[in-house]
């Protein structure tokens, strides 16, 4: 399933490979371990089609067929992470164990103590965290 995965960022030219595939690889263990995931990143369609090649839901064919640029897929999801941190400012915690946040959103929308206090309050909810 990695090769896949690898493939599709290739497909894409995504520099980033490396960070990428290693965040991959600590979903499918998240997800191997029952754990409910949460992603607010700006790759997230190919983290969610990952996780949906992982447990049977799509075909390989259909996952990298993601890398394709003439998709009609939305392949960057800018505002997600974004009102992902405004609700969980506000109070609003998602259901999900584990969450996916993606970094330059982080650092841009929270100042360092904002950070830690989000850090503290998912620890204190028993939410593990991963910005990257």
């Amino acid at each position: 399933m990695k090769a896949y995965f690898d493939l599709v960022l290739d497909l894409l030219e995504i520099e980033e490979k490396e960070p990428l595939s290693a965040l991959a690889e600590e979903l499918v263990l998240a997800h191997q371990q029952g754990k409910r995931i949460k992603i607010a990143h700006r790759h997230q369609v190919l983290f969610e089609g990952r996780l949906l090649l992982l447990a049977g839901k799509l075909s390989p064919e259909g996952f990298v067929q993601i890398g394709d640029v003439e998709s009609a897929l939305p392949l960057w999801k800018e505002e997600g992470s974004r009102e992902l941190l405004q609700q969980l400012q506000s109070g609003m915690l998602p259901e999900e164990e584990l969450i996916i946040i993606d970094e330059r959103a982080w650092k841009l929308f929270l100042s360092p103590d904002q950070q830690q206090e989000l850090l503290d309050l998912l620890e204190k909810e028993n939410k593990a965290v991963i910005v990257k």
